[in-house]
């Protein structure tokens, strides 16, 4: 076996076009500000001691590896510069500004960020977070950058190093350990996963109502959804016919995306996974005619070593996840994921689809008896199923984390969201005397045809202190 053969045949197989990576640098930089634009408009609620995680409450339920910069204080002012500052550095990266640099310091606070309240977290925040750590081994500056435009352009087309192949294996892993989770369940099998995906009126869109209406097209549906997860790494590790191969994985990631965003709304997932693919665009989608020039870019001993570490560290955590504990990963080498925020877990509805669906009441029984919702400014309490749950209405993350932080095993967390709302209710001129109030998860159970009555399970209930 010739040896140098081999490794020049893996080089140009994980090879990247620079232009491709500098169009995700510019995709990643605008996300980035999209992602603190959504979450400034709760910025009080969410990262302040007024909201409805203090940070005592914080350090008393999470381990050490969730302290960060954000967790220094619980006022706003400190909150408000640290999101300025984010955003700056992402201006920076949009316009591939001393992009190392800023690299490294808007993956650094977007990983305090996260760690300032994880219960708002979810698939799209990991795969943000991710593509970002391993841009920091990355060329993403050496095109359409102020950076090149100081510097001049290189003298290659292409990257490749252990860092293109990271990012290529961390984007197949998403589908990869997606499909195994999947594989397990009965409804993926059987072909009604769809149907009970569609049921959960948190995330269904009016199109997705509409396909749930169609049972007809939930087994095609559902075995579609499972092709296109499996084809999607298998055309990026072909070996052959490369460019075609990776020019077809990005098209089908792109149009999956934009059904699922279609019928599903899953917050800047959908966004972030047709960024997260533009690397993988071949050199002829930006100039058919021209072969790449020169030899790839590599990189240095030091970068190759710590993303090789990287790298194997990630697939050892993922292997961890999908061998449900069997071959767990030591607790020591989980605190290094947990600090790094490289811990991942990729299995959107898997093993299944949840067959609950449900949404919550927050009762204040008033002094005269009245009983209002605190969700609704104050309306007369309803437990009837809504169109859309009433804390969708203010951002896809309110939903996370009433799934997450929310339960009866999670009393503290159920206690601080309802004294927050009890705050908001007085803030907009709610004056009379709380005798109690109640936490309810109202469920409806999603049947092989149809659904159950609604049931009742009262979180948590306490009587609040008068300010």
């Amino acid at each position: 076996m010739n040896l140098g053969r081999v490794s020049e045949r893996l080089r140009e197989t994980f090879a990247l076009d620079l232009r491709s990576i500098a169009a995700m640098r510019i995709g990643i930089g605008l996300v980035l500000l999209a992602d603190l634009f959504h979450r400034a408009c709760d910025l009080r609620a969410h990262y302040t001691d007024s909201g409805i995680l203090t940070i005592s409450l914080l350090r008393e339920l999470s381990s050490p590896s969730y302290t960060s910069i954000h967790t220094l204080s619980g006022g706003a002012g400190p909150q408000v510069f640290l999101f300025a500052v984010a955003a700056i550095f992402a201006i920076g990266l949009t316009l591939g500004w001393r992009t190392r640099l800023v690299t490294v310091v808007s993956w650094f606070l977007l990983v305090s960020l996260h760690k300032r309240n994880p219960y708002l977290l979810y698939g799209a925040d990991t795969l943000l977070r991710m593509t970002l750590f391993w841009a920091m081994f990355l060329p993403w500056g050496a095109r359409w950058s102020l950076d090149a435009k100081r510097n001049g352009p290189p003298g290659a087309d292409r990257a490749a190093s252990v860092a293109t192949f990271a990012l290529v294996a961390q984007f197949a892993m998403v589908y990869v350990f997606t499909i195994l989770h999947k594989i397990i369940g009965v409804e993926w099998r059987n072909g009604t996963a769809v149907y009970y995906a569609l049921n959960i009126n948190m995330y269904t869109t009016p199109l997705g109502r509409y396909l749930l209406s169609r049972p007809e097209l939930h087994p095609a549906m559902t075995y579609f959804t499972l092709a296109v997860e499996a084809a999607i790494p298998a055309l990026l590790f072909s070996p052959f016919r490369r460019a075609t191969c990776r020019l077809a994985a990005v098209t089908i990631n792109y149009l999956f995306h934009f059904g699922l965003g279609l019928c599903l709304m899953l917050g800047l997932f959908p966004v972030i996974c047709v960024v997260a693919a533009l690397p993988f665009l071949p050199g002829v989608f930006w100039d058919r005619k021209r072969p790449p020039a020169g030899d790839p870019l590599g990189a240095t001993f030091i970068s190759h070593a710590l993303c090789a570490a990287a790298v194997l560290y990630v697939c050892a955590w993922n292997l961890s996840n999908f061998n449900h504990g069997k071959r767990a990963m030591p607790e020591k080498m989980k605190l290094l994921g947990a600090h790094l925020k490289i811990n991942q877990h990729w299995g959107m509805f898997a093993p299944g689809p949840t067959k609950i669906d449900g949404w919550i009441v927050v009762e204040a029984e008033l002094e005269d008896g009245r009983k209002i919702d605190l969700l609704r400014s104050g309306e007369p309490v309803s437990y009837e199923k809504p169109v859309r749950p009433v804390i969708l209405r203010l951002s896809h993350r309110w939903q996370e984390y009433t799934i997450k932080a929310l339960g009866k095993k999670r009393a503290r967390l159920s206690r601080a969201f309802c004294e927050y709302w009890i705050r908001e209710w007085r803030r907009r001129g709610g004056a009379e005397k709380i005798r109690t109030v109640r936490l309810d998860y109202v469920t409806e159970k999603t049947l092989s045809r149809g659904t159950d009555p609604i049931g009742h399970v009262i979180v948590v209930e306490f009587s609040p202190e008068e300010p």
